[in-house]
């Protein structure tokens, strides 16, 4: 008899391959905006009245620094995002979305709603409630421990699985 794969794999295993799928589903549904991945930027800039640091995203995210300055120099340039001095602290900047990042928010939110559908599809409302709060309980419990900082980056594959 077969084990059940999530039960004999570190938890991790199974949440890293849920989010490659998430987020696979999430790029091909926007593959026509020039993006890639930074979608999650978008939504927290916008969540925050449009205006948060390089630092408040990073630890959001959980973005490293470097990569934080790579992926807003490319936010830039395609003109998602501006950048500016903090006027009360010059060693911040202050990251703003754009006229274009507004035209392309709603299309973004919809997708969300349209995966997170998907991906809850045969789930009734509580058992959504409650992976949420197992989610944040989890991610609590995990703080806790002594931890080295891990972070991810998802990037799209040519290889066809």
């Amino acid at each position: 008899m077969e084990k059940e794969v999530c039960k004999i794999l570190p938890l991790g295993s199974y949440l890293s391959a849920l989010t490659k799928s998430y987020f696979g589903a999430f790029s091909k549904r926007l593959n026509h905006i020039e993006l890639e991945r930074y979608y999650s930027i978008l939504i927290l800039l916008e969540a925050n009245e449009n205006k948060c640091t390089q630092q408040f995203i990073c630890d959001n995210l959980m973005i490293d620094k470097v990569s934080m300055v790579r992926i807003i120099d490319i936010l830039v340039k395609k003109k998602y995002v501006k950048k500016a001095i903090n006027k009360n602290d010059r060693r911040e900047h202050i990251i703003q979305l754009t006229k274009k990042s507004f035209e392309i928010l709603p299309e973004i939110h919809i997708a969300v709603k349209e995966i997170n559908s998907a991906a809850f599809a045969n789930l009734s409302h509580k058992k959504i409630e409650e992976l949420y709060v197992n989610l944040k309980l989890i991610q609590k419990n995990l703080e806790l421990m002594p931890s080295e900082k891990i972070f991810l980056n998802y990037k799209k594959s040519n290889k066809k699985i």
